[in-house]
């Protein structure tokens, strides 16, 4: 597995934070994104759609908001972990996640239909990395200035995820865990 050093420090600091949150084996990306995927279920089942377009403060991204920055950024992801895997070897770009949201529609959505298109992207992805083999898994490419492997952007995957569920309790619902 890539070292966690050898990344930018919020993808460390994502990382730090899945494992506060979930026990998983060591590199074991299908079980992290697993696990993840189980804590969104549990999470998103508790917010109602009068919540879904409601911000814990003036200027910061709705739930709705942050739901679909989820989706989009794990499709990203899922792109990225998919070219390297097949062997494309040209750098992968970067993108712009606050200029992403103020180009959605998210707050014109309905918060229900967010809401499955993210579980949908989430099932999604468990079944692109349950393709992987462990040789694809560790094929290194290079994503946004970085060098990177499949399982590491997997494993980066599953903490973006639980960072954006603790945000969501903390922040926006007030319930823990």
């Amino acid at each position: 597995m890539q070292e966690i050093n050898s990344l930018p420090q919020y993808y460390q600091d994502y990382l730090q934070q899945l494992s506060a949150y979930v026990a998983v084996e060591q590199g074991n990306v299908v079980e992290a994104l697993g696990k993840s995927y189980e804590l969104m279920m549990n999470s998103s089942s508790k917010i109602y759609e009068e919540q879904g377009h409601t911000s814990y403060q003036p200027g910061k991204w709705t739930i709705a908001e942050v739901f679909g920055h989820i989706s989009d950024t794990e499709r990203i992801f899922n792109y990225r972990a998919l070219q390297i895997a097949r062997g494309y070897t040209n750098e992968l770009p970067g993108y712009d996640q606050d200029e992403y949201v103020n180009q959605s529609n998210f707050s014109e959505r309905e918060f229900s239909s967010l809401k499955a298109e993210l579980l949908t992207v989430m099932e999604s992805t468990g079944y692109l990395f349950e393709g992987f083999s462990d040789e694809l898994l560790d094929r290194e490419g290079r994503a946004s200035g970085i060098t990177v492997t499949p399982r590491t952007i997997g494993m980066i995957t599953a903490a973006h995820r639980v960072h954006h569920i603790h945000v969501l309790q903390e922040r926006y619902l007030n319930f823990t865990k």
